[in-house]
């Protein structure tokens, strides 16, 4: 990371309160059926009409969003009808997180179930890094791939989606991470972040853009595919990539648990199983704390293949032992979590003392898998945007989290002329950087 004094928008940040004492509630209304604390809850938290409150409250489909709204979700269509029509080989351009395991899973089902058998690729976290890579492109290119869609990434692809183009495959772009200035050059960019989107709510998880858009080809090509068991994938990665449980978030979240409850697709029964989680008492806690860290450290600690495999495979003697593997490889990420941890926690200790707003630690020997983890814990902890890093030869690369009001990818943006690479969210961002530019 750049020094903090070339960075004024981190330096002026102001202190965060983490408790603020208020002694009236913002409104006093009555609802039937509704507990008077819950009311008071929701109305410090924003919700300050009778119809908001019963709006939040209300999970049922009404307020799922149409797809339709999504940007680019007709020319996604047609060229992807157009490559199952023909027959093309389609490539699945997956990422090495629950969200997008679960989002690869999902789409790669949805084809199966129409007869197609698409290829699939997920980046190797420590020698490809985040998006799409040469290497991915280079495997289509050699597989003779007609058409690629990625989920949950291929937003800042700019190169390696030229690249493609210039192999004659075309690319639909799935995803839902925050924009740059400019789009690449894909056949169709479906993101409800678009700058242009028109989508009522933009907070919605990889894996929610690529469940809409294999439902909008279903219903608008009539292929009348069952999608309500894929609503359990939808929940996972929704709550392991930590998405605000509002709007239609909620519906899916809510419908999500309560299929895999009564019915769970074997991958995730058999990771219930392994973790030793009572079915009945599935919740976003869960999920959120035991089932999504374990889809996550396959990504973290190796290749997130056996995670896919682990929810996308029908042969349960197979399942078996891929949710074992999971659950041996989350055990040895708990390990280096807490060695990194501990290092990073006295460090922080120092940039608190000297008066930092924001945290930024970088060593040599981090793993690149794990700083995610740590980072949200020392944000959580100091209630500070927190960036850790891992120098590698010359370059390091890292991972962000941040705090509510303070926009951790807007910040990266200001501070792009010291980046070799950036991308992410509000709250969550990756970046690359030199080593000489670590102050």
């Amino acid at each position: 990371m750049p020094k903090e004094k070339n960075c004024s928008n981190f330096i002026n940040m102001p202190k965060y309160n983490i408790w603020e004492i208020r002694t009236k509630p913002p409104i006093h209304i009555s609802i039937e059926h509704i507990h008077p604390i819950t009311i008071d809850i929701l109305s410090r938290r924003g919700f300050l009409s009778r119809s908001q409150i019963i709006k939040f409250l209300d999970s049922n489909h009404s307020i799922v969003n149409p797809p339709s709204l999504l940007p680019d979700i007709e020319k996604g269509a047609k060229r992807l009808h157009k490559a199952i029509k023909n027959n093309e080989n389609i490539l699945i351009y997956g990422d090495y997180d629950a969200d997008g395991i679960t989002a690869l899973s999902i789409t790669t089902k949805f084809l199966l179930k129409l007869g197609i058998k698409p290829f699939y690729y997920i980046n190797d976290r420590i020698t490809e890094g985040y998006g799409i890579s040469t290497k991915g492109i280079e495997y289509a290119k050699n597989n003779n791939i007609n058409l690629i869609i990625t989920v949950d990434n291929g937003i800042s692809a700019f190169d390696e989606i030229n690249l493609a183009n210039s192999y004659n495959i075309d690319i639909i772009v799935t995803d839902h991470h925050e924009t740059k200035d400019i789009l690449p050059n894909a056949i169709a960019i479906i993101n409800p972040m678009r700058k242009d989107s028109v989508y009522p709510f933009k907070e919605i998880s990889g894996c929610l853009v690529a469940f809409k858009f294999c439902e909008y080809i279903n219903e608008k090509y009539s292929y009348n595919i069952d999608m309500t068991p894929l609503i359990q994938l939808v929940a996972i990665g929704s709550i392991a990539d930590v998405m605000p449980i509002l709007n239609e978030n909620r519906y899916f979240i809510k419908k999500g648990i309560e299929l895999i409850k009564e019915s769970p697709l074997p991958g995730i029964k058999a990771i219930i199983e392994s973790s030793k989680i009572k079915q009945n008492k599935l919740n976003t806690y869960t999920i959120g704390f035991i089932i999504g860290p374990r889809l996550n450290a396959m990504g973290r600690l190796s290749k997130a293949d056996d995670a896919y495999k682990l929810l996308t495979i029908e042969d349960l003697d197979e399942i078996k032992i891929l949710a074992e593997k999971l659950e041996n490889t989350n055990r040895k990420r708990q390990k280096i979590d807490r060695i990194i941890l501990k290092e990073a926690d006295l460090m922080a200790q120092e940039k608190i003392k000297e008066g930092y707003n924001v945290i930024i630690l970088y060593r040599k020997d981090w793993h690149e898998g794990v700083l995610g983890i740590v980072s949200s814990r020392i944000c959580e902890k100091y209630n500070k945007p927190t960036i850790l890093l891992s120098m590698n030869n010359e370059l390091a690369k890292g991972s962000g989290r941040s705090v509510d009001n303070f926009n951790l990818f807007n910040a990266l943006k200001k501070c792009k002329v010291y980046l070799k690479s950036y991308g992410g969210h509000a709250m969550a961002a990756g970046l690359l950087i030199e080593n000489d530019k670590l102050g």
